[in-house]
């Protein structure tokens, strides 16, 4: 899915916002929805992201800081250090889906304690798969986890040019 374009120009938007502390923005005037310039602008939406309502259009906070910092509207905006280290400007960057995708941490219900390994109760071995450019690649199944894991490290280094973070 593709992001919303901002239609607006950076000129614009620092009419509207402005950012007081790094990755925060605050309405400069008051009105239509924006009845605390004290406050932060928008409110925190799903996985973390901060979304801010203009015009009835919600956009997300990361998305209006970029664009407004460079004045480029990238499909895919990385943070660098996680969501959760805030949208400062230095902690975002352009992207692409495949290498967003490779930082993705262990979900919570991982039973291996691996990214990317997961026990296949049919055929009760440990099944490797990676995702690259939107596909899921299987890698294979093996009787011991570890050696999953070393398959799924291998697909990695080919797949996303060797960056083994957050595994």
């Amino acid at each position: 899915m593709k992001p919303k374009i901002i239609p607006f120009t950076q000129e614009q938007l620092h009419k509207l916002l402005e950012e007081k502390e790094p990755g925060i923005l605050y309405w400069r005037t008051t009105g239509r929805g924006r009845s605390d310039i004290a406050k932060p602008a928008g409110c925190i939406r799903k996985l973390g992201y901060w979304n801010i309502c203009i015009d009835n259009i919600r956009y997300s906070r990361h998305r209006l800081i970029f664009f407004i910092h460079t004045g480029e509207q990238p499909d895919v905006i990385d943070h660098i250090s996680g969501v959760e280290n805030g949208d400062a400007i230095a902690n975002l960057q352009k992207s692409n889906g495949s290498h967003n995708q490779h930082k993705r941490r262990m979900p919570k219900n991982n039973k291996s304690g691996f990214v990317g390994v997961y026990w296949d109760k049919n055929r009760k071995k440990w099944l490797a798969k990676i995702m690259a450019n939107r596909k899921h690649i299987h890698i294979g199944r093996f009787d011991d986890k570890n050696e999953a894991h070393e398959a799924y490290l291998a697909a990695k280094d080919l797949y996303h040019g060797g960056e083994r973070a957050l595994v």
